[in-house]
C-alpha cells in the first residue's frame, strides 16, 4: 500500500497543475449546423485542452502509472500518438459490495439527473475492497447526456470534432440509427479534479454514516473527446459506435478481469481487437463486448469502438457495423 499511496499523492500533486477538459457544448449539433453553413468545413477543431496525465478510470481502464503488479500483458498496439496496452488481472474482483447493488445505486442517482447533467458518486464500500484499484478510486461519474435523434445532426457532431473519419451509415442490417451524444456508452470516467473531490464526499459519508454519497456536477467531464452513435433493431438490442480523439501523446492501459476474453481481428486492413466481458458491473446487463481499432490520418489519431451491452448482440453484428464504414 505504500507504493499505491505514493502514486496517489504524486498524481494529486500533478493534477493540481492541469486543467480538466470542458464538456462539449450541449447544443453542439445546432451550433455546428450554423457554423458549417458559414465556414464550409474550414475548421472543425475545438479549443479543448486534454491533460496528458489525466486518469481514464472507466473501471477497467487506467492510464500508465496506475497499473498493478497482478496484471499480465495480453497485447499492445501503437500509433503516432497512442500506445494502448490490454492486460488481464485475475484479482480484479469486488467482494464487499455486489455488482447489482452498484447498478442500483447508479440508477438511483441517474433518476435525479436531467439531460445534460452529471454526478460524482462516492462508494464507501469500495474502500473495503482488497484490490487497490477500488481503494484508491472509490467513486465514479455518471451522466445523462443530451441525445441528438436526427442522423444528419449526429454526423455534424462527428464533423465538428474530426477532420476525417470512417463514416457510418444510417441503417446497417436490421439496425437503424437512433440517437447520438457526446461521451461514452458506459459511465465511470474520473478526471483528476474529480478524484480530489472524492475526499469531500468521503468525509460526508463518515459524518452521515451513509455508504453512498453523490453530488451534481456543473458539466459532464470527458477525459478524451468522444462522440457515440447508437443503433437499435426491432428487438431493442443496441450497438454503440464511439469515436475518441487523441489530442496528445497518450498511453492507455486497459485491464480486463478473468471473466473476459479477447481475440485479434482485422478491420479495414487494421489490427483490431474483440474484447468480451461477461461480468461488467457498469453494464445494465452485466455483459459488455466491443471491437476496437486505431486509425491514423495525418496528425489525427482516432480510437474506434463498436460495442454492445445487449445479450443477443454477437461479434458478427459488431463486425457488420465495422465493415460498413468507409
Amino acid at each position: 500500500m505504500f507504493l499505491e499511496n505514493r502514486l496517489k499523492n504524486e498524481f494529486r500533486k500533478k493534477a493540481d497543475t492541469i486543467k480538466s477538459p470542458k464538456q462539449l457544448d450541449q447544443h453542439i449539433a445546432s451550433l455546428y449546423h450554423s457554423h458549417h453553413d458559414k465556414s464550409q468545413r474550414k475548421d472543425h477543431s475545438f479549443s479543448l485542452k486534454f491533460p496528458r496525465y489525466a486518469l481514464f478510470a472507466l473501471v477497467f481502464v487506467v492510464l500508465a502509472g496506475f497499473g498493478y503488479a497482478t496484471s499480465k500483458l495480453l497485447f499492445e498496439t501503437k500509433s503516432n500518438k497512442l500506445n494502448l496496452e490490454v492486460r488481464q488481472d485475475t484479482t480484479l474482483k469486488m467482494k464487499t459490495i455486489t455488482k447489482d447493488q452498484v447498478r442500483s445505486d447508479i440508477a438511483m442517482v441517474k433518476e435525479n439527473l436531467v439531460p445534460g447533467e452529471a454526478a460524482l458518486i462516492y462508494f464507501a464500500d469500495f474502500e473495503n475492497e482488497s484490490h487497490p484499484f477500488f481503494k484508491e478510486m472509490p467513486g465514479m461519474i455518471v451522466s445523462k447526456p443530451i441525445k441528438v435523434r436526427a442522423y444528419e445532426q449526429g454526423l455534424k457532431m462527428l464533423d465538428s470534432m474530426f477532420y476525417s473519419y470512417k463514416k457510418p451509415i444510417m441503417k446497417i442490417g436490421n439496425y437503424s440509427f437512433t440517437y447520438a451524444f457526446a461521451g461514452y456508452p458506459l459511465d465511470g470516467g474520473l478526471t483528476p479534479d474529480m478524484i480530489n473531490r472524492l475526499d469531500k464526499l468521503k468525509q460526508e459519508a463518515k459524518d452521515t454514516k451513509k455508504n453512498v454519497i453523490w453530488e451534481k456536477l456543473d458539466e459532464i467531464p470527458q477525459i478524451l473527446p468522444a462522440i457515440t452513435l447508437t443503433y437499435k433493431n426491432d428487438k431493442e438490442n443496441k450497438i454503440y459506435l464511439t469515436l475518441k480523439k487523441i489530442n496528445e501523446n497518450t498511453k492507455l492501459e486497459t485491464t480486463i478481469d478473468e471473466d473476459s476474453s479477447f481475440e485479434k481481428l482485422m478491420v479495414h486492413n487494421k489490427k483490431a481487437y474483440f474484447i468480451k466481458n461477461t461480468n461488467q458491473f457498469l453494464s445494465s446487463t452485466g455483459e459488455y463486448e466491443e471491437i476496437l481499432w486505431i486509425e491514423q490520418s495525418g496528425k489525427e489519431t482516432i480510437i474506434y469502438s463498436i460495442a454492445s451491452d445487449s445479450l443477443e448482440v454477437t461479434k458478427e453484428d459488431l463486425l457488420m457495423m465495422a465493415n460498413n464504414m468507409d
